[in-house]
């Protein structure tokens, strides 16, 4: 049992970041904080029209992400903390297992080409229908 999950269950082991290797391995230092998560946040806010607020901790993610306006529906926040949380963890596991990390701006066009093809999987659905021009300008 590594990572978050040990420590968040145990609190008594504590893992450095792998990526920075600055901080205590948190759910929300690795998430929201770490420089590598703080790029990939960044990248994201220039891409919502819409303010999206520095998280400092969990609560105010979920928050964010469950509320909804017409620059940045909730369906398009999920998808984005989604495939933000799904490369940050590779990369994570990237620098354990193979000592090497992707540079963020490499992984945000990942980021980016993943929410681009999923808009246009579900491009036909009613509430994803105008998701790409809100995304892409």
């Amino acid at each position: 049992m590594h990572g978050i999950n040990l420590i968040q269950n145990l609190g008594v082991m504590f893992y450095t970041c792998c990526i920075c290797s600055t901080q205590p391995e948190t759910r929300d230092h690795l998430m929201l904080s770490c420089p590598y998560a703080e790029v990939l946040w960044s990248e994201s806010r220039r891409r919502f029209r819409d303010t999206v607020p520095v998280f400092t901790n969990w609560p105010e993610l979920v928050l964010w992400t469950s509320s909804s306006s017409n620059a940045a529906p909730s369906h398009l926040r999920m998808m984005v903390v989604q495939a933000l949380f799904y490369n940050i963890w590779k990369q994570r596991k990237n620098m354990l297992h193979n000592q090497a990390l992707v540079p963020p701006t490499a992984t945000f066009r990942e980021i980016d080409r993943h929410i681009i093809s999923s808009i246009y999987a579900f491009r036909k659905r009613k509430k994803f229908t105008k998701l790409m021009a809100r995304w892409l300008i």
